[in-house]
């Protein structure tokens, strides 16, 4: 696992997914129901992740697994390299020495900040059949624990 929750092997994920149901159907019928409507209200769409991931770009697809930590992290470097930008393309009134000193350090940072961004977004989303499967395969298993 990393700080994506990437998964390379689906292989892993199915099995996973396999062990759950097989927990789920060695559960009485009560904590069947119960247990499917917990994970209803847990589950998490693919195809809403991809597009809030491609959509907005902020970050907004990491609240939808409630990754927080990550979250901040894309928001602000998101933030940052737009902000950085806009001063850059709009400075004009400084001192010549003054502005290429501030000039080059916003954009190495700007520049590490986009890299951390795009790379997070490629990640997101071409591996997001597995961050979600593996994010729904967590409230499962956590989920059957709690009934068991």
């Amino acid at each position: 696992m990393s700080i994506w929750d990437l998964e390379l092997s689906s292989k892993k994920l199915e099995e996973r997914e396999d062990n759950n149901k097989l927990r789920i159907s060695k559960l009485n019928k009560e904590s069947r129901k119960e247990y499917h409507n917990r994970f209803l209200k847990q589950f998490k769409d693919v195809d809403t992740y991809v597009t809030l991931c491609y959509i907005i770009g902020i970050g907004i697809h990491h609240l939808y697994l409630k990754k927080y930590k990550l979250f901040i992290l894309d928001f602000l470097t998101s933030s940052f390299w737009i902000l950085s930008l806009i001063y850059i393309l709009f400075i004009q009134d400084l001192p010549i020495n003054i502005y290429y000193e501030i000039y080059g350090k916003t954009v190495f940072v700007s520049l590490l900040c986009l890299f951390y961004n795009v790379l997070d977004f490629l990640i997101c989303l071409i591996f997001s059949q597995q961050i979600v499967g593996n994010n729904n395969q967590n409230n499962a298993e956590k989920i059957l624990k709690e009934l068991n």
